[in-house]
């Protein structure tokens, strides 16, 4: 699971959010692509683990505004960063698209994907439910 920033109390702020998203990166370049003849289980399963890193991208958010309104700040008055930092943290920003973009299309496609499992797993569901009433009728019939 994501590590909270709580674990890392001695680092900075943006140091703790360089590595979340690092931890994220990860997580979405090992994400499971669909095998064929996946069953609702795992198309249930892998929708969840997008959801949890779509969670990560989420809590940085707020962060990453407040970083980049930060970097972009041109007032020598009001400036929060220097030129290196600027740099450093625009980079991270850009990063950061990139990272939600790529949760964003991986969560689609996997909702989709258990959507439809879902429902084939309820159309099965169903014809045994059938099958089981129609044999029931036939015992009646036959007794």
């Amino acid at each position: 699971s994501l590590h909270s920033y709580s674990s890392f109390p001695e680092m900075t702020l943006f140091k703790k959010s360089c590595n979340l998203l690092d931890e994220l990166e990860k997580r979405i370049e090992e994400f499971p692509g669909k095998s064929e003849g996946s069953d609702n289980e795992m198309c249930q399963s892998r929708l969840a683990d997008a959801t949890e890193i779509m969670n990560g991208v989420n809590s940085l958010l707020e962060t990453v505004d407040k970083m980049r309104k930060n970097a972009l700040d041109t007032n020598p008055d009001t400036k929060v960063y220097g030129t290196t930092m600027v740099a450093k943290v625009l980079a991270f920003c850009e990063r950061y698209d990139e990272v939600s973009a790529r949760v964003a299309g991986i969560q689609d496609v996997v909702s989709e994907e258990a959507r439809v499992a879902a429902e084939a797993a309820e159309v099965v569901r169903l014809a045994e439910e059938e099958k089981t009433r129609l044999e029931l009728e036939r015992k009646q019939i036959e007794e």
